[in-house]
């Protein structure tokens, strides 16, 4: 919140967007405008809050008029929208009214007489009053249809997750269960994460993904901790909501968790919107590293600068915070790169523990955006496990090429998607879509900046020869020996190619996210598209190649020569195009 002081005719303040102890921040109530003199940012309403809540143009805007009561459907171009979407918000919009009442009606029970044992619960778990009218902590009483004793039913209650149908009766899905509501980026209720009040199973129990809530999108205070996340500048991730409510309530309101999920990239990606410096709460009593470094490896390839405070055994932050606020603040203090942290909880001592130790911290390595970053801890690395720089720079690049041909990007992650997949033709084809879909967007973001410049410059002409279509290098692929061998093998992978003019404004996103912080030039996305080309291009070669093996072998079975001397042509062939 900003606080302004009337000036004339405007109003002034200390900036916002620098650190000034004499304000040279201005804002004009008759034209609706800001002006800072001191770091010379200006702009409307839509420009402030994009600037200040780290928004894009368009979340900036649905933001405004959000806030003014506004239908999002009034801002958008109607002309461009369908009856559909206009319905979609529509219905948003009161999904998102009778969530919130749900919370309400959960958040008064819990100051209800029959309730009070749950409030005397969460007391002695250390929240104070004010904590839980702030976070609009609430009781679902045991009953089975309490909410729609308090509201009347609606197919809406089941949109959002908190009833039930079956067989015909419907039901709560939350009963008996301490109320933690999950907000927006915005401050709006969307889901709850429910705690068992007594012994049971689950003991937490969360909202399934609505027309409100993304699990994997949504981080769990962030709403209340970006001004925190400003002010001290790094973010503190924690993993229960005890956890993050001690955190805020003791001061330490730049804190923000994970609910009922793993670190996923939309995590990542809207926290680095307000930082770049992230610190993960690590838990002594966890068994073992595996799962936590695989949180640190994302953080890292996102550009983070990751660090770890380790909490003593039997301990975690909100019983810390209880016991003891400035051991956890000097817990915090001593917090330490990530790397570092693995580096010193490893076993140098033989062969295998050394082998064991490396294949923790060479992915982490290898994670690392800046070559300096690189090099500086492969110096580490080399030095505590008695090995030379050359052995671990020898191991990093058998880990990078073992990432089947990725480059250390966004698209790194894309194999996390495999496991869903129903078959191993259907896997090999996402990654193919994927790999393909980074492509088209370096192209895209490419010719992006490349517009940009020819405006820019006096003579136009001197870029011209600079433009790249994606058209051009289809036809490239279409006229090799691999796309007839892949028409002849494996037909239906045309479909993938069927929209090559589609973009993907996700993936656009993120390597505009990686990228843009290093003001990289136009050569290098040159050289980007290249190799991104190259990759997508070798995936349908190995795909072929496979496929053109599994028939040799079947040939080979049954002694049709013929067939044989056919599979076997036709692996020379891609042999040959491999080498071009």
């Amino acid at each position: 919140m900003i606080k302004l002081d009337r000036n004339g005719i405007n109003h002034k303040a200390c900036c916002p967007f620098h650190h000034e102890k004499t304000p040279s921040f201005f804002v004009s109530e008759q034209r609706q405008t800001f002006n800072c003199f001191g770091c010379g940012v200006k702009g409307d309403v839509v420009e402030f809050v994009k600037l200040y809540e780290h928004l894009d143009f368009k979340e900036a805007l649905r933001y405004v008029f959000d806030k003014s009561g506004l239908p999002e459907s009034d801002w958008q171009q109607n002309q461009e929208r369908s009856s559909q979407d206009i319905k979609a918000d529509q219905e948003r919009k009161e999904a998102q009214e009778v969530f919130e009442k749900v919370v309400d009606i959960y958040h008064k029970n819990l100051q209800e007489k029959e309730s009070e044992n749950v409030l005397l619960y969460l007391k002695n778990r250390g929240l104070k009053s004010e904590t839980i009218n702030t976070w609009k902590i609430g009781y679902s009483p045991e009953a089975w249809q309490f909410v729609e004793s308090k509201i009347p039913p609606s197919s809406i209650l089941e949109k959002v997750g908190v009833v039930k149908a079956k067989d015909g009766k419907r039901y709560d899905f939350f009963r008996d269960r301490i109320i933690f509501p999950i907000f927006d980026i915005q401050g709006h209720a969307i889901a709850i994460s429910a705690r068992i009040v007594d012994k049971g199973e689950p003991k937490y129990l969360n909202s399934p993904d609505t027309i409100l809530f993304n699990k994997s999108e949504t981080l769990y205070g962030l709403d209340k901790a970006k001004e925190g996340i400003r002010k001290f500048k790094y973010a503190i991730l924690v993993e229960g909501q005890m956890d993050l409510l001690l955190c805020h309530q003791e001061g330490f309101n730049n804190t923000v968790a994970t609910s009922g999920t793993a670190l996923t990239d939309k995590h990542l990606q809207m926290l680095r919107r307000y930082t770049n410096n992230l610190m993960l709460i690590y838990d002594a009593d966890k068994a073992g590293l595996n799962a936590t470094i695989k949180a640190w490896s994302l953080a890292l390839k996102y550009g983070f600068e990751v660090k770890t405070a380790v909490m003593s055994a039997g301990e975690d932050p909100a019983s810390l915070l209880l016991k003891d606020k400035k051991l956890f603040l000097n817990t915090i203090k001593k917090a330490v790169h990530v790397i570092d942290f693995v580096i010193s909880q490893s076993d140098n001592k033989s062969r295998i523990s050394t082998k064991n130790s490396l294949d923790k911290i060479i992915p982490l390595i290898a994670s690392l955006e800046s070559s300096i970053d690189k090099e500086f801890f492969s110096k580490k690395t080399a030095e505590y496990f008695d090995l030379s720089l050359e052995n671990i720079n020898s191991e990093l690049q058998k880990y990078t090429q073992s990432q089947s041909g990725y480059s250390g990007r966004y698209v790194d992650n894309i194999d996390n998607n495999l496991d869903n997949a129903e078959d191993s033709g259907k896997k090999v084809y996402i990654v193919i879509d994927k790999a393909l879909a980074e492509f088209k967007s370096l192209v895209y973001i490419y010719n992006q900046q490349l517009n940009t410049l020819v405006l820019q410059s006096e003579n136009p002409k001197d870029h011209s020869d600079k433009i790249q279509k994606i058209d051009s290098y289809i036809d490239e692929y279409k006229n090799s020996d691999l796309f007839k061998l892949q028409q002849a093998y494996i037909p239906d992978l045309n479909s993938i190619f069927d929209k090559i003019g589609d973009i993907d404004e996700n993936v656009i996103f993120n390597l505009e996210n990686i990228y843009t912080q290093k003001k990289v030039d136009l050569d290098f996305y040159k050289q980007e598209i290249d190799i991104s080309y190259k990759n997508f291009t070798h995936k349908i070669y190995n795909l072929v190649f496979q496929e053109i093996q599994n028939k040799l072998k079947k040939a080979e079975i049954i002694k049709d020569n013929n067939s044989i001397n056919k599979y076997t042509q036709d692996i020379n062939i891609l042999w040959q195009n491999q080498k071009k």
